[in-house]
């Protein structure tokens, strides 16, 4: 099935590029958060993208995360001129909504007591939309963008996926990645105090050391 993703999905079409990549792939998916990057044919074509591009996979859990999510990014920009031009304007709010789903998923999970806790859609749309009128949009065009942002989260980069009621990570370690980041976009002194608040908690370790 590996063969197949990359010699069908990803363009490289030279014969030994192929078999390198392929190479690359399998040494790559020996690696225990590389194979959590593995589960579906798609994640295959993402992390063969990463491979092709950088030549071996970041052993650094936060730069393997971090260089994932750019290779979507990445792909997706380059299959029309309309995806494009939304990845491309709209990238710090891309980012910012992806963090903030990261933190509200990993708290109601926290809450819940349940491991694979969902995000109600409505709540992605509002805050995509609170987001934009933060920035400074009236409520009417904040309210358009939101609808194309929420849509380009969940149709085009497609990190997050229907779960439940709602939406969640398909990568449990994706939702801590982002929430990390969330917990660390800040000055360092309100950053460092989050930290010191979660440090005890196992539930937030994982965040904790992406962050």
């Amino acid at each position: 099935s590996l063969k197949r993703v990359v010699k069908d999905d990803t363009g490289l079409g030279d014969d030994e590029e192929r078999t390198r990549v392929l190479d690359r792939l399998s040494e790559a998916s020996l690696e225990e958060n590389v194979a959590r990057l593995l589960q579906t044919p798609l994640q295959a074509t993402i992390m063969t993208l990463l491979l092709s591009e950088h030549g071996h996979a970041p052993r650094d859990r936060y730069l393997l995360f971090d260089a994932y999510f750019e290779t979507i990014y990445k792909r997706e920009a380059a299959k029309s001129k309309d995806v494009a031009g939304d990845l491309s304007d709209f990238r710090a709010e891309i980012h910012q909504l992806h963090e903030q789903v990261g933190l509200h998923l990993q708290r109601l999970s926290e809450e819940s007591g349940h491991f694979d806790a969902a995000l109600p859609k409505a709540m992605l749309h509002q805050l995509a939309r609170d987001n934009f009128i933060a920035a400074g949009y009236p409520p009417e065009e904040a309210e358009q963008l939101a609808v194309g942002l929420s849509r380009t989260a969940t149709e085009r980069l497609v990190l997050l996926v229907p779960k439940a009621a709602g939406i969640g990570f398909e990568v449990r370690s994706l939702q801590e990645y982002m929430a990390a980041r969330a917990l660390t976009t800040c000055p360092e002194p309100d950053a460092i105090q989050r930290l010191h608040t979660i440090a005890p908690s196992a539930h937030w370790r994982n965040a904790w050391l992406f962050a």
